[in-house]
């Protein structure tokens, strides 16, 4: 099989979360396993955090424990703890790492639509390198089949394509390029006499994006749902946000986002 271009080379898991790091450290170790990809585990002692946030020596010795779990025996694995604000050494870390995907866990999803956007999704929305969000819950599967990613044609669409074309051949698995026609994109005498066009590795089909994704996904029995954003925590303000803001909060299997360059 002839070797692609590589635009993810190392992995970035984040983590600080007593309820989520085990669930981070079995993706982080499946991932780095099928992607032959190094990882660093990251921490972030946050400085502006409360008087009893941990500690940057403490943070040191988390990582240091995480680090020895048998799952990443056989992973080149290292460690950083960083100081600061989540929501700007985060981004920053990513930014500083060319080519990496950032891993994190989401730490809660039971907060109400009717309230202010979550830190997570503001954390999410300063990212500018790819990232993958793990649900609760997901387990990671034996074995990859198959990956969907979310195609509009756009611009931004040929960025996630690369990136989800190289995670596939990485896996030696099939990309299912998946186009939804929305309602608000088409005349409606167009949407009516739309015919649903589903092949091995393409799907059309009338619906919300999210929604096609999904029962794509369920239906193919895919790892991963590949999709871009041209930001996060911005309610209905682009159908690429709505998209992935509905994805990160819905979906049962891992999300991987590729921001809008130069966003």
């Amino acid at each position: 099989m002839s070797e692609r271009p590589r635009y993810l080379t190392h992995l970035l898991a984040v983590t600080g979360d007593e309820r989520t790091d085990d669930l981070l450290i079995a993706w982080s170790a499946a991932l780095a396993a099928s992607l032959h990809l190094p990882l660093t585990l990251v921490r972030v002692a946050d400085a502006v955090g409360p008087p009893n946030a941990e500690p940057a020596v403490v943070a040191e010795d988390t990582l240091a424990i995480l680090a020895s779990d048998a799952r990443l025996a056989r992973i080149a694995v290292d460690t950083r703890v960083l100081a600061g604000d989540p929501l700007a050494v985060i981004p920053e870390i990513g930014r500083s790492t060319p080519g990496s995907l950032l891993i994190l866990v989401d730490p809660d999803r039971h907060v109400s639509d009717a309230e202010e956007p979550r830190r997570f999704l503001q954390e999410l929305d300063a990212l500018t390198t790819p990232f993958v969000v793990i649900p609760p819950g997901a387990a990671p599967p034996s074995q990859i089949h198959r990956i969907v990613v979310g195609n509009d044609h756009s611009a931004l669409a040929e960025a996630v394509l690369r990136v989800a074309r190289q995670i596939a051949h990485s896996l030696a698995v099939d990309v299912i390029e998946v186009e939804a026609v929305e309602p608000e994109t088409v005349e409606p005498a167009a949407f009516l006499a739309f015919e649903p066009q589903v092949a091995a590795r393409s799907v059309r089909a009338r619906g919300l994006a999210s929604r096609v994704l999904m029962r794509t996904a369920r239906a193919r029995d895919a790892a991963l749902i590949v999709v871009g954003s041209h930001g996060i925590g911005r309610g209905a303000s682009s159908l690429a946000g709505r998209t992935t803001e509905w994805l990160i909060a819905h979906a049962d299997r891992p999300v991987v986002v590729v921001p809008e360059v130069g966003r």
